[in-house]
């Protein structure tokens, strides 16, 4: 097992909504842009290709890593938090919600949790600069014709 004490890991949350935008909220889409927004019009509906992205993430990827600092992002799609508990409790919120991401239901924020702790574990040790798109496959719409 490798030794990560001298090793620091650094991981921001972001969202599937920086790279395609929620309607009705526009502050929140942005900021979550401004970590990961690609520079051509939607890379995910026929490529699947996130390395064009994540200028927050790779820009400090590239300058703490030399220092024993990993960057990473996770960006979760729709998650059951108890912030949107009214949301989800509404069965015409609810059905329009589960009918975007193919694994019909939210996230649980353990399973958000667990990448963060993959990120900072020992098994991750050779990995930076990447973006865990944890949404039941929310984003692969586009390429489905669910626009």
């Amino acid at each position: 097992m490798r030794d990560c004490r001298s090793v620091w890991h650094y991981r921001h949350i972001a969202s599937v909504a920086g790279f395609f935008g929620f309607p009705s909220d526009t502050a929140y889409s942005v900021a979550k842009g401004g970590t990961l927004q690609p520079p051509c019009e939607n890379p995910l509906a026929t490529t699947g290709d996130y390395r064009r992205g994540l200028p927050l993430t790779k820009a400090l990827a590239i300058d703490y890593t030399p220092h024993n600092i990993r960057v990473n992002a996770i960006s979760p799609g729709w998650t059951a938090t108890p912030v949107n508990a009214g949301l989800r409790s509404d069965p015409e919120t609810l059905r329009v919600q589960v009918r975007g991401p193919l694994i019909k239901r939210p996230a649980e924020p353990e399973e958000i949790a667990a990448a963060a702790v993959y990120f900072a574990s020992d098994e991750a040790a050779y990995v930076t600069g990447a973006n865990l798109v944890i949404d039941g496959g929310w984003s692969l719409r586009s390429a489905l014709g669910r626009e």
